[in-house]
């Protein structure tokens, strides 16, 4: 990734509108490492409160919460970047597995793997279920690619809920 277009003082200064810019630019690295070539832009609304963003299947729309691109305290500033480029990849990685399961020559995903996010997807628990919402097989994936999985492992455990598959990334 481009450690200079991602850098914190950039973000810092930057308007809600040049924030949306760097999180494009981001998407675009961030689908560049995964071989995809995204049908929009990022969009941007605000949505609730504990939603920081989310992939639409049906228009392949992906939409960022506003609410992280405001200016705010130092401590939440660092927060809402964070946050908002975990959305990113998060919401990146479920566009990347919709489309994969409609395609099977274009993406480098097994069969095995096409299969369950296919069949999650037409079971797919939402995240106001609870724990069993984050191991479903393509919350795991997602959640795992975004390199956040450690937010959700101890969840998962302490439920004693096991993914149903794992995808290419370890428990």
């Amino acid at each position: 990734m481009d450690a200079i277009a991602f850098n914190r003082i950039r973000w810092d200064n930057a308007s809600p509108a040049g924030r949306q810019r760097i999180l494009n630019d981001f998407f675009a690295q961030v689908n560049g490492i995964l071989g995809h070539i995204p049908r929009y832009a990022l969009a941007f609304r605000d949505l609730d409160a504990g939603t920081s963003g989310r992939y639409n299947r049906r228009t392949g729309l992906i939409t960022i919460n506003t609410r992280y691109l405001q200016d705010d305290s130092s401590l939440q500033m660092i927060e809402n970047c964070e946050e908002a480029m975990f959305t990113v990849i998060h919401e990146a990685r479920h566009e990347f597995q919709h489309n994969a399961t409609r395609s099977s020559t274009s993406f480098r995903v097994s069969v095995e793997t096409r299969n369950h996010w296919r069949d999650n997807m037409n079971r797919y628990v939402g995240p106001r279920s609870g724990v069993a919402h984050f191991a479903q097989p393509i919350e795991w994936d997602a959640w795992n690619f975004e390199g956040n999985a450690g937010r959700i492992r101890p969840v998962i455990k302490d439920e004693e809920l096991v993914p149903v598959y794992e995808g290419s990334w370890p428990w």
